[in-house]
């Protein structure tokens, strides 16, 4: 077992310890060197090295000491076997020095004469230990200390007042080990060596000149010579000292009799926001509207109508009462409350029998004869055209920090004391800590200066490519590093492509107007017999790859596009000019993206050959032509002879048709490393009878151009850092190779000094560790010592930090806060209560006070073109009153009387159920006024009983204690016998010793029961007191207390608990409860595995989405428990293993509690019989209380139970509300838009949306799910997403249209925290 020392014990043994090594705990100093003792000089550790003790552990198990104190001890301890023998073993002490000595007489002689000191090192032992005896090296100080330490660190049973009972680790300790250690590196540089000539100008002369910034601008800015410097490792360590007082916070005072309430309420919100908005809008609105319209109408209509009628009525009524009513009771005594049996029988019953016949004939005819004619025609043309086009292209960030804080609390402060003011006051609470900062490692550091990278040579930017492009400060410049070793195919600017029907350069031109909404009408009515003057306003670019910025001409000014208003455009083209099945199937081949965002171009690499191509016409024969970078034109390409695509300059056709204008795709086939695809080039058009070479494409091949070596010289610092820091340690090996440095004036390779790592970068110096220590190197060790840096040596301070915590103090005024009670004092304030009472305060509401801020882009400025829509037509009116005439359902009259025998057969009926009903009122009655008898006897039948306990409690507590002599009453209060306690403590010294003042009457058993009052039974209590046992110590045996706390040797309550006691097994039976068994044990549902089951409940309380309903329609259940353990997952597991264990559990303030034939039920079974089933532990909980919550109809656990599972939205509400979890529970069935867009998800409110299947699946049921963000809503786009969990599945999102989430919307249940 691990020794533990007492924080005292430590205290002392660092009494013995250098004042640098105070820090160090008792078991680390047993490790160090004896020098951390007290009165061990330097040159004394060097001659205890030569006694090869060279730890504190060594001086404490020394053979040279033990002999010593061997000899020292045997002189004394004449139980020792030294002692007794008379004489020393061989091996302590030397033979021809002890000759003839008594054993008692050794501890006196030189300590030469132990075997155990070399003879060449007697005098220096005793010079430098300043010891000359054996008795002196016994008690040599140190050597005692070490003893002490070892001790207490291994053998804590032989320090004085050790406690073999004192657990080892868990007695709190403060000051003792850090709470916290944290260590931190500080790298010094000491001195720059100069060269031969170089002079240090001194800043404070009068020739110090500002430092000039010029130096920087030059090649080869930086350091030139080695520098040494040190890499200080210090330790940080936190001493937890104690607590103390900090500022007062808040004061209160109260006058006597006084109370007041206190609600504290804190809150803070920082909310930080910030938007940026782009919106650009191009109208472009086109409509085209024609309409014709005939019609032609002729209406005729013929009534008949003839009346006549007849009508008879015959009608008999039967009626038939009875009420009646009944009651018995059966009642034990006293009501039944303690047992027996106890029953209630009521009866009423109501009886009515009607009999009711009614017999009518009706007839009715009529004719009628009406004619009408009409014709109508009307003709109609409209012819409208409007054109309008809009566009829109909103960017919006928002960046939205917000972090809220709302602390709130209650008290009532009262003050009892009718004397004294009293004044509460809270401070602050600070913890105290001694922080210690010392020098833990000092290591030397050599500098070595690196020259700057050129990077005027190409071969060093290719070969640090991926570095430099990792630190490129601009998107331009690493784009140009990615690009070195590519070539650039892209389309010629002045050719005709099929796909784009005109020129490259005037297709995009026109392309960008539009999309910029540059107004520019002579570009835009262009004809393409102008195109080449309109394409003359472009300026050409250097490459098809990246747009440089257009300057078009409009009234006399220029206008700039910038690359980033024609990305759109770009991506564009590049899918009408490039196959998208082609660059995905070269992409996937090179293992690089071929197309860019930002260009027209392909990308291929460098080492791609040519070795043949096919010129596609329909049939006209046409030539390809390669034009290379040496100005020559080759024409012929084929495997045998291949040209390297490195050396193309531009790749045209020549050739056409003369009878009409053709489109030729030109495909070529391509090699790399022997495999071969081909590239399919844009198609071009080709004019009839065209004669001249038709330029497709343009080659250009990567490179380090100019500017791209202009910013890395202008930044040559910043990158030549980037490849230093990417250097690995066999690179920075090989470049230290051929290196000294000077260690003990000798020259060493610097690699075998170094670790081949820098630990900084510090310009262009490289900063190195040395493996080397103070020890082996007297420069190093020398260096230190001037610097003052001492290994160990440490700093300490006293840092107060705030703990957030309060102390409150009461003081009442020139008084203690509690008085001690007395007799003679008036304190019991309960008999003089307060009259005033605060008023109360009321509730605190609390509740997030953060906005929602508002990220929705601004609206579109209304069109400024719009339809007008055509004049409406009238409607043929003539025939309508017509028609309205022969539609009329009253044209013919009833003439047969029909509702007069209704209402005859009616009548009868109804007064006799009248009849019946009155009857059945009066047996209600009957029983109702039977109900309210049985109540009022059971209610007298409790308060006799009530009355009876009481009483018998009253009298078992009275005056048992005191007999004729006078007996003690009982004090009214607690303050009263403590009053009569205190009394009697103070008067009891003054009784004699003798028995003649005892109490008269009966012996008062002590409240401790360990002894007995002095005494017989009695009116004499003669004798002498008994004693009291070793349990009832703690215990007044004032006579006034046993008496005025409990009357007797036992509690009042006793009476009262025989009494329960004894119905209480009538009443509750003696089966223990199911709790007290293991939960793998129980039986509530015993067709379940316990091991499946409470597995499962772990798994759900970790992750509320594993929750899965299966096949089982009930997702009300399912939503229900994900938010449930969602808001308190230990209060779900809890209910969860309470249900299975016992077969009923609550869930907050919801009872749930399945029925016997639920928890009974085949689970097997039913997964055979169906398929998709739940997991056993979710189909438990949501049966349950599915079942728990039927009132009618019994659900037993299958999916077909079509009627009984059924669950509606408002029924799930109630469960929430029923849960006490939410301070606020709302269903609504607004389908609106509005009610849709109020729906706000929060981190303070779960939400369930009730919803049609489809809107998540084909499907005609509804469902539930839980809503898991907030809903974002695209009313001009008809779109809707947010994010959504059901079925056991992660959470998901969910993009769909605002209609359809209209179409299947059902409603919503918000519960709020």
């Amino acid at each position: 077992m691990p020794a533990s020392i007492n924080i005292n014990a430590v205290d002392e043994l660092l009494g013995f310890i250098r004042t640098d090594y105070r820090n160090l705990s008792v078991r680390e100093l047993l490790h160090k060197s004896p020098h951390v003792l007290l009165g061990v000089s330097a040159q004394a550790a060097d001659i205890l090295q030569k006694l090869e003790i060279n730890t504190v552990f060594d001086l404490a198990t020394s053979g040279v000491f033990g002999a010593a104190t061997k000899l020292v001890n045997a002189a004394s301890d004449v139980h020792s076997a030294l002692n007794q023998h008379g004489s020393p073993t061989a091996d302590l002490v030397r033979e021809a020095e002890a000759a003839g000595k008594k054993i008692d007489e050794l501890q006196f002689l030189q300590v030469g004469v132990l075997e155990s000191i070399p003879e060449a090192e007697v005098a220096n032992v005793q010079s430098l230990l300043d010891v000359q005896t054996v008795r002196d090296l016994a008690l040599y100080p140190p050597y005692r200390a070490a003893v002490r330490m070892l001790n207490a660190v291994y053998f804590p049973e032989n320090v004085p007042n050790f406690d073999p009972e004192r657990p080892a680790d868990l007695l709190p300790k403060s000051g003792e080990y850090p709470t916290e250690r944290v260590q931190y590196t500080t790298l010094l540089m000491d001195e720059i060596h100069i060269g031969d000539g170089e002079t240090i100008a001194d800043i404070a002369s009068p020739n110090f000149k500002p430092l000039d910034l010029a130096k920087l601008a030059s090649g080869d800015a930086g350091f030139k010579r080695i520098a040494f410097g040190a890499l200080l490792t210090f330790t940080q360590s936190w001493y937890a000292q104690g607590v103390t007082l900090g500022q007062l916070l808040h004061s209160t005072s109260l006058a006597p009799g006084e109370s007041t309430r206190i609600a504290v309420i804190d809150w803070s919100r920082k909310s930080r926001a910030g938007e940026t908005e782009i919106i650009s809008e191009v109208d472009d609105l086109t409509n085209d509207t024609s309409r014709n319209r005939s019609i032609s109408e002729v209406t005729q209509a013929v009534a008949d109508e003839a009346q006549g009628g007849f009508s008879k009525a015959h009608s008999n009524s039967l009626s038939t009462q009875h009420g009646s009513s009944s009651a018995e009771e059966i009642s034990a005594p006293l009501g039944g409350l303690f047992g027996g049996p106890s029953a209630s029988f009521g009866q009423s019953s109501s009886q009515a029998a009607t009999i009711s016949n009614s017999d009518s004939y009706s007839t009715s005819f009529g004719h009628r004869d009406i004619g009408s004619s009409m014709m109508q025609n009307v003709k109609d043309r409209t012819h409208q055209n409007a054109h309008s086009s809009r566009s829109r292209r909103a960017s919006v960030v928002k960046e939205v920090s917000q972090t809220e804080h709302e602390g709130v609390s209650t008290r009532v402060l009262a003050n009892y004391n009718h004397m004294h003011a009293l004044t509460i006051q809270y401070y602050e609470v600070v913890q105290i800590y001694r922080v210690e900062v010392a020098i833990a490692k000092a290591d030397k550091v050599v500098f070595i200066p690196v020259q700057l990278v050129d990077f005027q040579n190409d071969t060093m930017v290719r070969r640090f490519r991926n570095v430099l492009a990792r630190a490129a400060l601009t998107y331009e410049i690493r784009e140009a590093l990615h690009n070195l070793d590519v070539l650039e195919v892209s389309p010629e600017k002045d050719t005709h492509f099929t796909i784009l029907g005109n020129r490259f350069s005037f297709f995009l031109r026109e392309a960008l107007l539009n999309r910029t909404g540059i107004n520019l009408s002579t570009a835009r009515n262009a004809k393409k017999a102008t195109t080449d003057a309109a394409a003359a306003a472009v300026p050409e670019t250097t490459s098809g790859t990246t747009f440089q910025p257009m300057m078009l001409s409009t009234t006399g000014q220029s206008t700039n596009i910038r690359l980033s208003d024609a990305l759109p455009i770009v991506q564009q083209v590049n899918d009408h000019l490039w196959s998208i099945d082609q660059t995905a199937r070269l992409s996937g081949l090179l293992n690089r993206s071929v197309l860019r965002s930002d260009s027209n171009a392909i990308y291929l690499p460098t080492d791609v050959t040519v070795e043949g191509g096919v010129v596609s016409t329909g049939g006209t024969p046409m030539k390809i032509l390669f034009h290379t970078q040496q100005n020559t034109t080759v024409d012929t390409v084929s495997a045998e002879h291949p040209l390297a695509m490195s050396e193309v300059k531009s790749i045209g056709i020549i050739g056409s048709s003369k009878e009409r204008e053709i489109s030729a795709t030109l495909t070529l086939t391509l090699n790399r490393n022997g495999v071969r695809f081909p590239l399919e080039l844009p198609a071009v058009t080709v004019a009839k009878s065209a004669t001249g070479e038709i330029r497709v494409v343009q080659v250009k091949p990567g490179g380090v151009n100019a500017n791209l070596k202009q910013h890395l010289n202008e930044n040559r610092m910043h990158y030549s850092q980037a490849i230093f820091r990417s250097l690995d340690s066999t690179q920075i090996a090989l470049l230290l190779s051929g290196y000294g440095v000077e260690v003990n004036d000798q020259l060493v390779p610097v690699a075998q000094v170094v670790e081949p790592r820098p630990i900084r970068y510090v310009g262009n110096y490289l900063a190195f560790k040395m493996n080397t220590d103070a020890s082996s190197d007297d420069t190093w060790a020398s260096w230190l010592r001037e610097h003052g840096i001492q290994l160990g040596s440490s700093k300490e301070d006293i840092v107060p930090l705030p703990s957030g915590g309060t102390f409150a103090e009461a003081v009442l005024g020139r008084s203690n806060c509690a008085e001690k009670l007395d007799i003679t004092r008036f304190w019991n304030w309960q008999d003089s209560p307060i009259p005033l009472q605060p008023t109360e305060i009321a509730a605190v509401q609390t509740g997030s006070r953060a906005t929602n801020e508002d990220v929705k882009p601004g609206q579109l400025s209304s069109p400024i073109i719009n339809i007008t829509s055509p004049a409406s037509i009238p409607d043929p009116s003539g025939t309508a009153a017509i028609l309205a005439a022969i539609q009329n359902g009253n044209m013919f009259r009833d003439m047969s009387g029909l509702q007069g025998t209704i209402g005859l057969a009616q009548a009868a009926l109804q007064a006799t159920s009248a009849g019946a009903a009155t009857a059945g009122q009066q047996a209600g009655t009957n029983m109702n006024s039977l109900l309210q008898a049985n109540t009022e006897r059971q209610r007298i039948a409790a308060e006799m009983i009530t009355s009876l306990a009481k009483t018998a409690a009253s009298v078992y507590s009275g005056g048992l204690a005191g007999g004729g002599g006078g007996g003690i009453s009982g004090g009214s209060n607690h303050s009263q016998d403590g009053a009569k306690i205190n009394y009697f403590d103070k008067t009891q010294g003054q009784a004699t010793a003798g028995g003649s003042n005892a109490v008269g009457g009966s012996a008062v058993t002590p409240v401790g029961g360990g002894g007995q009052s002095g005494g017989g039974s009695g009116g004499n209590a003669g004798g002498g007191s008994g004693t009291n046992g070793s349990s009832g110590g703690s215990f007044s045996q004032n006579p006034a207390a046993l008496a005025a706390t409990w009357g007797d040797s036992q509690s009042p309550s006793g009476l009262i608990d025989k009494i329960v006691d004894k119905y209480g097994g009538i009443m509750g039976g003696g089966d223990a409860s199911p709790s007290s068994s293991p939960l793998t044990t129980r039986k509530a549902w015993p067709k379940l595995d316990s091991s499946t089951v409470l597995t499962r409940i772990n798994d759900l309380k970790g992750n509320a989405n594993l929750f899965d309903q299966g096949k089982v329609g009930l997702c009300t259940a399912a939503a229900f428990y994900h938010h449930v353990i969602q808001k308190n997952a230990t209060e779900f597991e809890l209910f969860a293993k309470a249900l299975y264990g016992g077969g009923i559990g609550f869930l907050g303030k919801l009872k749930v509690n399945p029925g016997s034939d639920l928890r009974n039920t085949d689970y097997s079974a039913l997964a055979a019989e169906f398929p998709g089933m739940p997991r056993q532990a979710e189909w438990m909980l949501m049966s349950s209380v599915r079942d728990s919550e039927n009132w009618f109809f019994d659900y037993e656990g299958a999916p077909d139970e079509s009627t009984s599972i059924k669950t509606s939205a408002i029924e799930l509400s109630e469960w929430y509300t029923k849960t006490g979890f939410y301070s606020g529970v709302t269903y609504s069935d607004d389908t609106s838009l509005a009610k849709i867009k109020a729906i706000q998800k929060t981190a303070t409110n779960h939400i369930a949306l009730y919803i049609r299947i489809p809107l998540l699946q084909p499907g005609t049921s509804t469902h539930i799910i839980t809503l898991e963000g907030p809903i974002t809503i695209d009313e001009p786009n008809d779109k809707v997403t947010f994010d959504y969990w059901t079925w056991g599945q992660p959470i998901r999102t969910l993009n769909t249209t605002l209609t359809a989430l209209k179409a299947n919307y059902l409603g919503v249940i918000t519960a709020t925290f």
